[in-house]
């Protein structure tokens, strides 16, 4: 990082709750911003005398040095949550923002960085949680960074109010929905079904609907699912059925909307099957994702990965696939010159686990799959299971996975390829196989969440 762009640091961000959050006297306050949080926010310090103890401002959308006007909006014991009014003295490293909702969107949290300043923050971030548990691979592969306009799955908000449906982004830390008018981060095709999901679809519905809809672009058109707050009627739902009908969605699916059990997705209509293509050395393997499955927000990204997973594990006889999902990151695997004997994979997700083994046998590989319905989070596979494979693809949830990662350790496998989408709970999990006598042989940031705090990692890990 070079000294003219260096991101200064903050300690971890204290985590609070509503019930420790309170209203706070609104009046401006001058401060200058000092450091970057994790999250991406300034962080600045109030004088003593405002609150009568130490304290720090967290304000969205500013830079170190720079001199601003905030407005108080929650306190804490130590934090206050903040909104900018203005800037008296910007930093070199601002930018105008690449999107006209960029101040009021939850999605991108960095809009105002430069490239050169967000890429060396983003990597600082990155390389210091690791370092923070010793993790210091072999050989740091080159960061890939993914284009704009290529975010291929989002999960919207959506409201029919009495005169209009709106439909967007949640702001932070708020339920106020803001339509994304302009993304610097989606793809055309979800930006076009996002209009069309406000225009055409969102009206069929009842007055004073709510809730939540995902899109998926896969590579034969979108993957619709409605996730209601309350159940869409039986007319209602054929209005929608007809009017999504007419736009390139493949699938358009309804959750139940009953959180008191594992919500079940039901089926409104599919012109085709969705379908994800992998082009490899040795030929393609489509794959067919079940409703809702998922998958990584970038292709590009995808891809990467997948290449990753098969350099690695070529030739490679018995595999395992832990939290595989419908199977992207393993199944690219039978294309090798020398594909594996075995592929076994394991998830929670029924839809998934049967989307896999659909997408091995239309593939003609049946006999070489076998993914397993089990939740790995509860019942990690034990070392014995685990010594019955030659390597493993873990993708564990944000949180990681501490207990199969010691199960793995404890293992006499010699190889384990890790995804994840949080560097903190990736040190925590990589320590472990690290002191099972693994090597982190590479490690490679992906940054397939532009403009946010998030990156995603994979890693290869032997044992000599």
């Amino acid at each position: 990082m070079s000294s003219r762009s260096r991101v200064k640091r903050s300690s971890r961000q204290p985590r609070r709750t509503n019930a420790q959050r309170k209203a706070v006297d609104s009046t401006p306050i001058e401060v200058t911003v000092t450091s970057l949080g994790q999250m991406g926010d300034g962080i600045a310090p109030i004088p003593d005398e405002i609150f009568g103890h130490d304290i720090h401002a967290y304000i969205p959308n500013t830079l170190p040095g720079e001199t601003v006007i905030i407005t108080p909006k929650a306190l804490s014991s130590s934090r206050l949550d903040a909104e900018l009014v203005s800037v008296l003295s910007p930093s070199e490293h601002r930018a105008e923002a690449r999107c006209a909702v960029a101040d009021d969107c939850g999605g991108c949290q960095t809009q105002i960085m430069t490239d050169a300043y967000y890429q060396d923050w983003k990597s600082h971030l990155v390389r210091s949680q690791l370092a923070d548990l010793a993790i210091a691979p072999s050989a740091w592969q080159e960061t890939m960074t993914v284009a704009p306009h290529g975010r291929r799955r989002a999960r919207l908000a959506y409201r029919c109010l009495a005169h209009e449906s709106i439909c967007g982004f949640r702001m932070r830390r708020s339920h106020h929905i803001v339509p994304p008018t302009s993304c610097s981060i989606l793809i055309p095709a979800i930006m076009d079904c996002i209009t069309a999901l406000t225009q055409e679809m969102l009206p069929c519905l009842e007055k004073g609907s709510a809730g939540d809809v995902s899109l998926t672009a896969t590579d034969t058109g979108i993957d619709m699912v409605f996730h209601p707050e309350t159940p869409i009627k039986g007319k209602n739902l054929a209005m929608l059925i007809d009017a999504a009908s007419r736009y390139p969605i493949d699938r358009l699916s309804i959750q139940d909307h009953d959180t008191t059990h594992t919500p079940q997705i039901t089926l409104g209509f599919m012109k085709r099957h969705p379908t994800l293509t992998w082009h490899g050395k040795n030929g393609a393997f489509t794959l067919y994702p079940a409703a809702g499955s998922f998958l990584q927000a970038d292709k590009d990204a995808e891809y990467l990965m997948q290449e990753t997973i098969r350099d690695a594990l070529e030739g490679v006889s018995r595999v395992l696939d832990l939290f595989c999902g419908c199977g992207t990151l393993s199944l690219p695997l039978l294309k090798n010159a020398s594909p594996p004997k075995r592929i076994q994979g394991y998830d929670t997700g029924t839809d998934a686990i049967a989307a896999m083994n659909a997408s091995a046998k239309a593939g003609g590989y049946v006999h070489h799959v076998d993914a397993k319905e089990r939740n790995l989070m509860k019942e990690p596979l034990t070392a014995d299971e685990i010594n019955a494979f030659d390597a493993a693809i873990i993708d564990p949830p944000r949180a990681g996975a501490i207990h199969q990662m010691s199960a793995l350790a404890e293992s006499q496998m010699n190889t384990v390829i890790m995804v994840s989408c949080n560097p903190r709970s990736f040190a925590r999990d990589a320590k472990v196989l690290l002191e099972g006598d693994f090597t982190c042989r590479s490690i490679r940031m992906i940054d397939q969440f532009l403009r946010t705090s998030h990156s995603e990692l994979i890693a290869v890990f032997e044992r000599d």
